[in-house]
């Protein structure tokens, strides 16, 4: 049985994103690229398809990174 409410899990995460974004200049680049990748679409009214093929593609650029981001801060927590 887990020891933490999910809501305190989800207060977890939320820390590790906002902590990738104070120290991660690449994390901040990818998301406002990602974020005017969005309006852009809404903008261009584009299909249900294309919407899908630019979220996936949104997920397979930056998935690595954040995947790369928490292993570092999983170290990081284990030096402390």
């Amino acid at each position: 049985m887990p020891s933490h409410s999910i809501w305190r899990s989800m207060g977890f995460a939320f820390e590790g994103l906002r902590y990738a974004f104070r120290s991660q200049r690449s994390l901040r680049i990818e998301s406002i690229i990602a974020g005017f990748i969005v309006v852009i679409g809404f903008a261009l009214d584009i299909s249900r398809l294309e919407w899908v093929i630019v979220i996936i593609s949104i997920f397979v650029t930056t998935k690595p990174m954040y995947r790369e981001r928490a292993n570092v801060r999983m170290l990081l927590d284990d030096v402390e």
